[in-house]
Order: C-alpha cells, then sequence, then structure tokens
C-alpha cells in the first residue's frame, strides 16, 4: 500500500457506531425533504437487519483478538450507500468482538481522505481502514466483496441498467449474507503479525 495519510485527526472527529445509526434516524425523521430519502430509508432497515446477521455471525478467536490488539478501524462511509449498509455492520462488529476502536468519517465532509482510497478513480464507498497504534494506515477493504465487485463491473461492462445492478448486488448480499465481506476484512488482520 502507498504511503498515506496518518488517521490521528479522523479517529479524533470521526462518530461511534451508535452515534452514526442515531444520525441517520434522526435525518429519516425529520419533515425535511432532503436528497437520496429513499436510500437512507432503505439502508437504515439492512444496517438493523444486518447488525443482527453479524452479531450471530462474527466470531473472533483468540489469536485473531491478539493480532487485534492496539489496531483501530477506520470507516469512509454515508447513510444513502447501499454498499455501506451491507458492510458497515459487519467491519463495526469485527471492531467489537476484538475490542478495538472503530470510528466512522462521512465521506463527503472528508473528501482530501476519500481521495486517498479511490476505487477506479471513483469515490466508492465503504472504505474500511486497519490502522496501528499510532493510526498509520495498515490496509484497506472497499468498496465490496470481490465476487460483488466482479458481478457489478461485468453487468457495467455489459451496460446493465443501474436499477438492474443495484437489484442484482442486493440478491447477492442477501444470498452472502456477511460471509465475503467478514472473510476479506478479517483478511487485514493477517497482515498484522
Amino acid at each position: 500500500m502507498n504511503k498515506r495519510t496518518n488517521l490521528k485527526k479522523y479517529f479524533e472527529t470521526g462518530i461511534d457506531y451508535n452515534q452514526y445509526l442515531n444520525n441517520e434516524e434522526a435525518l429519516i425523521q425529520s419533515t425535511e425533504e432532503f436528497e437520496f430519502r429513499p436510500y437512507h430509508e432503505l439502508n437504515e432497515r439492512r444496517m438493523k437487519r444486518n447488525n443482527k446477521i453479524a452479531e450471530k455471525s462474527i466470531q473472533i478467536s483468540a489469536s485473531q483478538k491478539e493480532m487485534l490488539t492496539n489496531k483501530k478501524i477506520l470507516i469512509i462511509t454515508e447513510g444513502w450507500c447501499g454498499d455501506a449498509s451491507q458492510i458497515v455492520p459487519y467491519a463495526v462488529k469485527i471492531g467489537e468482538k476484538a475490542d478495538i476502536e472503530v470510528k466512522l468519517v462521512y465521506r463527503d465532509k472528508n473528501t482530501e481522505l476519500m481521495n486517498e482510497y479511490l476505487t477506479n478513480g471513483g469515490m466508492a464507498i465503504p472504505v474500511v481502514i486497519l490502522a496501528d497504534e499510532n493510526y498509520e494506515p495498515i490496509d484497506y477493504f472497499a468498496p465490496r466483496p470481490k465476487e460483488a465487485q466482479e458481478l457489478m463491473l461485468k453487468m457495467k461492462a455489459d451496460d446493465t441498467p443501474k436499477d438492474e445492478i443495484s437489484t442484482e448486488l442486493q440478491k447477492w448480499y442477501n444470498s452472502d449474507k456477511g460471509a465475503q465481506t467478514i472473510q476479506e476484512i478479517m483478511a487485514m488482520t493477517e497482515l498484522t503479525v
């Protein structure tokens, strides 16, 4: 991985997952109209479902917990992002079960950081960054599991309509139930030994 910005200031200004969920709930319950409201509403339901699945499906072994000692997770996300609603709950639960700090920052308020983690030149989210005790990035996962990314890229190459791509990705996430997300995020911990 190329040299990237130290993440300390993002951990200091980032929010925890409960605050993120509270922010989403407050936004949805507001009477104001805002861009992407239907996506925020849908993704809140997805996150609640994925929180339950993550709680049951993530097991952190003693050796994995030891490898993650003094590590941290920073997640770049937005509430309107469908992939984020499928991935953030698992990344957070890994952090919780490993007893490490997890913070979230909003992509659109942190574009200078996001620009260091572009996917094919785009600001694709979420980005899950594993950092060491000095807030130095070790590795990152973005924006979706490899199989889902390959599916999306193939459909884009085939000029599949955007709505159909979203539907097929949702079907993929539903059938996978977080398994590949967990596997790929946990693979980052192997780099810490």
